[in-house]
């Protein structure tokens, strides 16, 4: 073979490898819509396509992480939905079925079911996940605690014989010692204690301590509340405590009727403690159209945050599709030109290689 046969032939071999790495990165620019070596193409603006780019992976992030928050809150209002629903058909049957103490185990049952419903409402989780333990949401927030109620009521019952002394029992407890023990400032008896059903739900320590409070005997939640960030400059929170008091109000309702011994009472100091139980109810019930209504508003701010946050995507986009984009179709189109070339490439190759003096002679 000749010098100048063996150049062409190295130049055709040069060119095949040419256009197939264009073919190659032509074909990657067509189905990507970015130039296939974004460094080498962009030069010093290389960074600045990064910076665009990071600043969408964190919109991306906050987008699911609001996602999330989003579907939790939903739940949460689900679960308030359904307590409430609840708590208002009770206060109906206790208007119409306490009259007598032969409508009253009906009350008691239903009461019973009620709370059962109420303690696993607010502990409804999602992988473990509790939405009402503030920030501890791997904890279960809420356990039964009827029997310290109990417990506590006979504790009262004990002081209200020993001040009176004469034995004070659920059958014969007067409207007034009963009225007293549901009020905020309590029985007073001869041991110098104050003896009120509202301690057993208190989440503050009782002095002097007669009965154990809330979080010994209800609750596992923190009354501190989770928090995540909705944008650059928003947070929210995240989470219910079962703390809160509309929780308490509610249980404590319920547990008037559940764990007093109500069936057992004359009919004035049965009719004071449903007066009670009812207003407690109430105030539960406002308590969660509160927190349901704060839970609504959280809602609408991620909806809005996520409205901004798309927006400045489309922006962040736009910005480095300007800088690394291609057109698609006429990277598409440079594949088959190229296809073409490498084509003609190759038939003058096979021609050249073909050549022999041999033909000649």
């Amino acid at each position: 073979m000749s010098i100048s046969s063996l150049s062409l032939s190295t130049f055709a071999r040069s060119s095949i490898l040419r256009i197939q790495g264009q073919i190659k990165d032509s074909t990657q620019e067509g189905l990507t819509g970015r130039h296939a070596d974004v460094g080498l193409t962009l030069g010093r603006l290389t960074g600045t396509a990064i910076s665009y780019r990071a600043d969408e992976t964190t919109i991306d992030r906050t987008l699911a992480s609001n996602k999330l928050v989003s579907g939790r809150l939903k739940l949460v209002t689900g679960t308030l939905d359904a307590v409430s629903k609840t708590a208002v058909a009770f206060q109906s049957q206790l208007i119409t079925g306490t009259a007598t103490a032969t409508g009253t185990p009906t009350v008691v049952a239903s009461a019973k079911q009620n709370m059962q419903q109420l303690i696993g409402s607010v502990n409804n989780n999602t992988g473990g996940q509790y939405y009402f333990s503030g920030t501890q949401t791997d904890v279960k927030p809420m356990e039964d605690g009827s029997a310290a109620v109990t417990t506590a009521f006979n504790a009262f019952l004990a002081a209200a014989s020993a001040t009176t002394g004469t034995a004070v029992t659920r059958a014969n407890v007067t409207e007034a010692q009963m009225g007293a023990y549901l009020s905020e400032t309590g029985y007073p008896a001869s041991d110098g204690k104050s003896y009120k059903f509202s301690d057993s739900f208190s989440t503050t320590p009782v002095s002097p301590a007669t009965v154990s409070t809330w979080d010994q005997n209800w609750s596992n939640a923190s009354d501190e509340i989770g928090e995540a960030r909705i944008s650059k400059t928003e947070t929210i929170t995240t989470t219910v405590s079962a703390n809160d008091k509309a929780f308490r109000d509610m249980a404590a309702g319920y547990a008037m009727i559940t764990a007093l011994g109500v069936e057992s009472m004359g009919d004035g100091a049965r009719a004071t403690v449903m007066k009670a139980a009812q207003a407690k109810l109430v105030a539960g019930n406002d308590g969660i159209t509160r927190i349901n209504a704060d839970v609504g508003t959280r809602l609408a701010r991620i909806e809005a945050a996520d409205t901004t946050l798309t927006k400045q995507k489309d922006i962040v986009q736009a910005a480095y599709m300007r800088l690394e984009g291609v057109d698609e179709t006429e990277a598409l189109l440079l594949v088959k030109d190229l296809q073409t070339q490498l084509d003609k490439t190759y038939a003058i190759t096979g021609r050249m290689q073909s050549l022999s003096i041999l033909n000649y002679l």
